[in-house]
């Protein structure tokens, strides 16, 4: 696991001495992170979003039993289970769309798959009578684009994740 904020976490400590102690065992624990396989989210906490559903359909797509999903804290927005995961609290399921920007920049890993289908799509909607308008078109075009290019940039640290696991 990476670390991106040590400064950050002595910083706290020294302003909070009691907080010293629990802070060296997280990011030990954090930095000798080895994420081998699914597996071995029985030892973490599960962040969840909403309820436990996700968990359950994951973990039955990766084949995994003796994960207790009911276990972790449980988030009324997928967005503060993100945040949850980013401060080292456990781990948490999220959809790609929703995450994309803190793996981009590294805050977050997926350390192993499989990625599952969502059960619904984005639309771009507005009235037919619109729809070609220049500045539609034109925003249209643009939203099409930034997510053809997230969709680049993820698929291209996913080649470098699948690369680190194989070697």
């Amino acid at each position: 696991m990476r670390i991106i904020a040590r400064r950050a976490l002595r910083e706290f400590w020294e302003r909070h001495p009691d907080a010293e102690q629990p802070l060296r065992a997280w990011y030990h624990d954090a930095r000798n992170a080895d994420w081998r396989s699914p597996a071995d989210l029985k030892r973490y906490p599960l962040l969840h979003a909403n309820d436990a559903s996700h968990w359950t359909r994951w973990l039955q797509a990766a084949k995994v039993t003796g994960v207790d999903v009911e276990r972790g804290v449980v988030f009324n927005q997928a967005s503060m289970a993100i945040d949850a995961a980013i401060q080292g609290q456990g781990v948490a399921m999220a959809r790609t769309a929703l995450a994309a920007w803190d793996l981009l920049a590294g805050r977050i890993v997926r350390p192993f798959g499989p990625a599952l289908d969502a059960p619904f799509a984005l639309w771009i909607v507005c009235p037919k009578a619109t729809a070609e308008l220049p500045k539609i078109a034109i925003f249209r075009q643009w939203l099409l684009d930034e997510a053809a290019l997230d969709t680049a940039r993820l698929a291209k640290l996913e080649r470098r994740r699948t690369r680190r696991v194989a070697a």
